[in-house]
């Protein structure tokens, strides 16, 4: 009995708990649109993958901060589209943070059927949930779809790794296939 209650306290010593706070999630562009606008960024997502330090594509995590994408954006000739209007209809909104000890409850961030949001519009979320650094998490963004399944628009994975303490970052979440790419303003503290 003793040894099981040493053996949960080198677990308990083990973890890095850390609180998550998302801030806001600011649409460059919603799952609809896919126009030369949308091509300029996700050249410039690609580009900036390779030099940068924090984001998600569509299935693959690249490394990207929001200042790097802009700069590589302005680059290739689409700075513009960080602060462009990309013509298309409003995504809803929703969003998954899952993993590291957080459940799917309360990891679930949505009203009802989602949040609408549009190109350039910003949702303020200003909510937190605590998890194991060690572990990581994931923040996944959806348009939610009530007659078929809902389409996710891209997610970020956060651990030990890829974050120091603390951690204040506006992060790129982007799925190419939707041709979605929105901006997701985290604070990482320990806990």
């Amino acid at each position: 009995m003793s040894s099981l209650l040493f053996v949960g306290a080198q677990n308990a010593a083990a973890e890095q708990m850390a609180t998550l706070t998302i801030v806001d999630v600011k649409c460059i562009s919603t799952s609809s649109a896919t126009d030369g606008a949308t091509d300029v960024l996700f050249g410039a997502l690609a580009a900036a993958g390779a030099a940068a330090a924090t984001v998600a594509s569509g299935g693959t995590a690249a490394l990207v901060t929001t200042g790097a994408l802009a700069s590589t954006a302005g680059t290739a000739g689409g700075g513009a589209s960080m602060t462009k209007v990309i013509p298309g209809s409003d995504d809803d909104l929703a969003i998954r943070v899952h993993g590291g000890g957080i459940n799917v409850l309360p990891g679930l961030w949505w009203d009802i059927e989602g949040r609408s949001i549009g190109s350039q519009e910003t949702l303020q979320v200003n909510q937190s949930w605590d998890f194991d650094l060690d572990i990581g998490t994931r923040i996944t963004l959806f348009d939610y779809d009530v007659v078929s399944a809902s389409d996710e628009l891209g997610f970020v994975d956060l651990n030990s790794n890829t974050v120091s303490l603390p951690y204040r970052q506006q992060v790129t979440v982007a799925n190419h296939d939707e041709g979605s790419m929105y901006l997701v303003n985290i604070i990482i503290e320990a806990k």
